[in-house]
């Protein structure tokens, strides 16, 4: 403001001092305020009267746009609240189903050992399937977390970019659960 002042006192015109200003600050909600006082001030009109609407405008636009953000606040709660659900879920099935199932896989080997003279087939490849059901829970996580993340950024702030540093959020979350289990 103190530049624009400065411009306009050494001869420069209102009108150009605010296309500078607008050009210097690059928000898109600047640039439209610019636009409009510049149109106004071209076509002739009272000015004084479109710099009222304008804050009015303005005014309501930052009120709108602080009830969405509260608004939007509880979804983005509800999606890290369910990925951290989904990880409780993997982690249960990691420390208790899985560990179950290849205790079940050696009375397996032992009975089958014993009764048909030779290991089962399902018994041996056990371990192999529940590796590979680690490794899907892994990606399940992963996919979850990008997923999530880039849902909750597009809901706070509509840009994908913001949804990325979400993302990296819930995928630091999944990489210390992992670590734990």
């Amino acid at each position: 403001i103190k530049k624009m002042a400065a411009q306009i006192t050494w001869g420069v015109p209102a009108t150009e001092a605010l296309r500078l200003f607008a050009a210097r600050v690059k928000t898109p909600m600047v640039q439209r305020i610019v636009a409009i006082i510049v149109k106004s001030s071209d076509a002739g009109g009272d000015v004084a009267d479109v710099l009222t609407m304008v804050s009015h405008d303005t005014k309501e636009h930052q009120m709108t746009e602080d009830e969405r953000r509260i608004t939007m606040s509880t979804y983005i709660a509800v999606i890290y609240i369910s990925f951290m659900v989904f990880l409780v879920t993997i982690w249960i099935l990691n420390v208790t189903f899985l560990p179950k199932m290849l205790e079940a896989s050696g009375a397996l080997e032992g009975e089958a050992g014993g009764a048909l003279g030779g290991a089962s087939p399902l018994a041996s490849n056990l371990p192999e399937v529940v590796y590979n059901i680690r490794v899907a829970f892994l990606i399940a996580v992963i996919v979850h977390a990008l997923g999530d993340g880039i849902l909750a950024g597009v809901l706070d702030t509509g840009k994908i970019p913001n949804g990325m540093r979400h993302s990296f959020i819930l995928l630091m979350i999944a990489f210390f659960t992992f670590l734990i289990i």
